[in-house]
């Protein structure tokens, strides 16, 4: 009785051994396959640097250096941004390189939105890019409207 239990356990194992390899298998192929597409992509000034494509699940964290450097509003404007799918990841990591590279000590809101404008300047056709500086402008001027 002992060693047929033990044979079934055993086998069990074996099974949810093969498995897992398979899975990490097919995990490794469709990283590699990642890769190749993103080709090691190596992006200069204020352009993102990818490792890896991003996961929908997956959650940016920022560094304490990036936590320093922005303001907590900038910060709190910048994930309202990402989570509401304003910015993908791609063009996320861009404005960050844009504020790591500036040359002010704290970020604040109005200097996030202004790399922001930057970086959805290279999407944004013409229509939509007037509306985005006639936006900016009017939160720049502080008019009421009526």
């Amino acid at each position: 009785m002992k060693d047929q239990l033990f044979e079934m356990l055993l086998s069990l194992f074996e099974e949810a051994l093969l498995n897992l390899r398979k899975h990490h298998q097919q995990l490794e192929a469709a990283n590699e396959k990642s890769q190749e597409s993103i080709g090691g992509l190596d992006y200069h000034y204020g352009e993102a640097q990818i490792f890896q494509p991003p996961s929908r699940n997956a959650m940016r964290v920022l560094t304490l250096l990036e936590q320093v450097k922005l303001t907590k509003p900038a910060i709190q404007f910048l994930m309202r941004l990402r989570h509401t799918d304003m910015l993908t990841s791609v063009q996320f990591e861009q404005v960050m390189n844009f504020v790591m590279d500036s040359h002010l000590r704290y970020v604040p809101v109005s200097e996030v939105t202004m790399m922001t404008h930057l970086v959805l300047a290279e999407r944004l056709s013409h229509r939509e890019l007037l509306m985005l500086e006639f936006a900016l402008d009017m939160e720049n001027t502080q008019a009421n409207m009526h």
